[in-house]
């Protein structure tokens, strides 16, 4: 009897051990649902600002449209200025090297400088010990992304595509470029996504073209909107309850608008979350040193 019982128990434990791996798997997946469907999703330059923040960057070098700080010069000589991270011309080994050891290896050889800075009140703080190497590089790909979005505001736009999303101010509520970062109570994960990553093929179907015309023509996606289970219907429900709502832009943009920036959408998706480097990848504009420095400037690339 007592033979029967361990014989028993022996031939259950099989069915045990692969129910529990089984529950293991199913908590995992459910995980990873989860992370993928509720979790925020930020990129390098959107945690580059917040970099920016914690460092407390803006109070001396300025904001987007704020004036950088006086820089008081002892001696009651003129004052100076703090120059500023966004108008800046620097290659990203320059912008590293000033966030790591508060100055490039440029000024540490310019005897000239080393003079001046002496006299000046505000001296650029070093964060090499800190910050973390990740929100260093971050940090880096945010002043870069600024230095961008400035220089296009007088060289011109990169590609047709660039212009039509900047006339219709698609980066003022997605982010510079697409990078996200813009706060927006009672959506999903309280902010307007970018145009990357998890968050944009999962309201495209993968980058579906036709998804992408519905939101820009209607502001929706229909398959978001009547996505739903046993009458709930998530998407619609957050697509109501957010503050700020994806405008319609109907019949004010024409098919051929439409389709170069479905396209210029597309391109972004396709290169991602974008960090310095990335960046200069991305950077149709050409050759040009005036946008962060000669060394960093890629080779010609077409001007799509």
């Amino acid at each position: 009897m007592r033979r029967s019982v361990a014989e028993g128990k022996t031939k259950r434990l099989p069915l045990v051990i692969g129910a529990g791996f089984g529950l293991v798997a199913l908590v995992l997946l459910g995980l990873v649902v989860f992370e993928n469907e509720v979790f925020p999703e930020y990129s390098p330059t959107h945690r580059g600002a917040r970099a920016a923040l914690k460092a407390g960057c803006f109070a001396c070098h300025g904001g987007f449209d704020a004036p950088a700080s006086i820089n008081p010069v002892r001696g009651g000589d003129t004052p100076d200025t703090v120059p500023s991270m966004i108008r800046e011309r620097q290659s990203l080994e320059e912008i590293r090297q000033w966030i790591e050891d508060g100055i490039s290896e440029e000024k540490v050889a310019s005897e000239a400088h080393l003079r001046t800075r002496d006299l000046r009140v505000l001296e650029m703080p070093a964060y090499r010990d800190r910050l973390s190497a990740r929100e260093i590089e971050d940090l880096v790909g945010f002043v870069a992304l600024t230095q961008y979005r400035d220089a296009v505001s007088r060289l011109g736009p990169a590609s047709e595509g660039e212009r039509l999303a900047r006339e219709q101010a698609c980066f003022t509520c997605h982010g510079e470029l697409g990078q996200g970062g813009v706060e927006n109570p009672g959506s999903l994960k309280g902010y307007i996504p970018g145009f990357f990553g998890n968050d944009f093929r999962a309201l495209t179907r993968n980058g579906d073209r036709e998804d992408i015309r519905e939101w820009i023509r209607d502001g929706v996606s229909r398959y978001i909107w009547n996505q739903g289970f046993a009458g709930i219907y998530p998407g619609r429900y957050f697509t109501e309850r957010q503050a700020i709502r994806m405008p319609a832009y109907g019949d004010s943009l024409s098919d051929a608008e439409v389709e170069t920036l479905t396209d210029y959408l597309l391109e972004l998706m396709e290169l991602g979350p974008l960090d310095g480097p990335g960046l200069l990848e991305y950077r149709p504009i050409g050759e040009s040193p005036e946008l962060f420095g000669a060394e960093d400037a890629p080779g010609p690339r077409d001007n799509r």
